[in-house]
């Protein structure tokens, strides 16, 4: 179970890492905005982004021990499709008020990377219940055969 925990923090630290770097590149697309209402509404959802994926990170360390449990899944979950709707919207936005290509490209490839390793994160939640599953039936067999008893087929 200690695997799976860390494996979960890591991909969360990963979320958060490039959720910095979106911060970062929304920075500079708000210097490329056209009106002061653009800059302010990039940097306000970025921001939001941004405590969207402290939240994710704080769920994923308190859930991660018992990531077998449907309700810290569901958590974990919720907490990842809040940071990809924030990251939607910084981008509807930036496209909105920011006409530099440039910057704009740059932005979306570092939303890119932030749905990318929260994809990656929401996977894990959904493989650890098949994992844990086969690792508690695994378990039992050997239990099964230490008692004495014939180890039935895991894999039925």
């Amino acid at each position: 179970m200690y695997l799976f925990k860390e494996t979960f923090i890591g991909l969360a630290k990963l979320v958060a890492s490039s959720t910095a770097g979106l911060v970062i590149s929304s920075k500079n697309v708000a210097n490329h905005c056209d009106s002061q209402q653009g800059v302010n509404e990039v940097i306000s959802l970025v921001t939001q982004c941004a405590l969207s994926t402290s939240q994710l990170v704080t769920c994923t360390k308190v859930c991660a021990s018992t990531i077998g449990s449907r309700e810290c899944q569901e958590q974990i979950i919720e907490a990842a499709r809040q940071v990809s709707r924030q990251v939607d919207a910084v981008i509807d936005v930036a496209s909105t008020y920011c006409k530099d290509e440039s910057a704009l490209m740059e932005l979306k490839n570092c939303a890119k990377n932030v749905t990318d390793t929260v994809y990656q994160l929401l996977e894990n939640v959904k493989s650890s219940n098949e994992q844990i599953v086969y690792s508690s039936s695994m378990l039992s067999a050997v239990q099964r055969s230490i008692g004495g008893e014939q180890p039935r087929s895991t894999l039925s």
